[in-house]
């Protein structure tokens, strides 16, 4: 399994990014109890790309992560930051203004002169998509980032913005980031137009990305901890165990069954639930990157082992209807 992901920026130039990110939400992240070292470690063990937002803790995640950098070579790690997040969930603000206000708060933050990927956050339909890329653009000019993606946008959005781009000579969308995993997400947990690529149409959304080589960061990589393997399908309180944006997502008999297939295919193979999990994200037709959050170097090693899990097309079939 390739152990990078490949995207260019503006200039033509590759970006290489480690296929397990580090996820800029997680609590560890967000507390920043955390030092260089454990920056270092992970950077050693190719897991070079960060994926933070302004949204995350108000600035909290990207200020601890700028101050922990210490010596770090900026050339040696990939950041993505996210802008025009909705103010409160919910009022939208995907507008020029708030983009590169977000942007220059977030580089301040970091004490870093650029990003290497800035996404939009969210959508807002009701906003021409011409007036979006073109601002997104204008991130680019500025200097701020290498180049530019979305988080939860439509396929036909991105379409229509990359077909935009290319009739005016402006930079296409290269990245996208919806919810994805092993299990199905049954319905958006903060209810604020978060996007996932699977359900019925998985298919279509995997063949576009594919056929127009847009790269896939999965965040929920793990069904926020429903494919944590801490507890058991069953074990008689697994329900109650998981965290209330898990239950409300996840938790369905469709899904169980699916967490019973991959328990007993991990323990054929000797793996771990997570590296089974993670491995099944990697393993799309699309070119795709698992978004992890990575609480401990203990964590860390248990994730990157999901690089080494081999899983056929028979494995993919079987997880995800039962059949081989």
């Amino acid at each position: 399994m390739n152990r990078s992901l490949k995207i260019k920026d503006a200039q033509g130039v590759e970006i290489d990014m480690g296929r397990i990110i580090c996820g800029g939400s997680s609590k560890l992240m967000l507390d920043g109890a955390y030092d260089e070292s454990y920056l270092r470690w992970l950077v050693d063990h190719h897991v070079n790309t960060f994926d933070l937002a302004r949204v995350y803790g108000n600035g909290s995640s990207e200020e601890h992560f700028g101050r922990n950098l210490g010596n770090i070579r900026r050339s040696d790690i990939v950041i993505i930051t996210k802008c025009c997040h909705p103010k409160y969930g919910i009022f939208r603000r995907v507008d020029r203004q708030s983009a590169i206000e977000d942007v220059q708060a977030s580089l301040k933050a970091m004490g870093v002169d650029y990003v290497d990927l800035v996404l939009l956050h969210r959508d807002d339909e009701r906003k021409d998509i011409g007036e979006i890329i073109t601002f997104m653009n204008e991130l680019i000019v500025r200097g701020y980032t290498r180049a530019i993606g979305v988080s939860n946008f439509s396929i036909k959005r991105i379409k229509e913005a990359n077909d935009y781009a290319k009739s005016h000579s402006l930079q296409p969308f290269v990245v996208n980031e919806p919810q994805f995993s092993l299990v199905v997400r049954k319905r958006d947990p903060w209810h604020n137009g978060s996007k996932s690529m699977n359900g019925n149409e998985k298919e279509t959304n995997v063949e576009f990305f594919s056929k127009n080589n847009i790269s896939v960061l999965c965040y929920s990589s793990l069904a926020d901890g429903f494919l944590s393997g801490k507890y058991r399908s069953n074990d008689n309180e697994f329900k109650k165990h998981l965290s209330f944006c898990s239950r409300y997502a996840y938790y369905d008999k469709r899904n169980l069954e699916i967490l019973k297939r991959a328990e007993r295919l991990s323990s054929s193979k000797h793996v771990s639930l997570p590296q089974l999990s993670l491995s099944y994200v990697l393993h799309q037709r699309c070119p795709t990157a698992a978004i992890v959050n990575l609480s401990s170097i203990q964590r860390a090693e248990e994730n990157l082992g999901a690089l080494d899990v081999d899983l056929t097309d028979d494995d993919i079939r079987y997880l995800e209807n039962g059949n081989q």
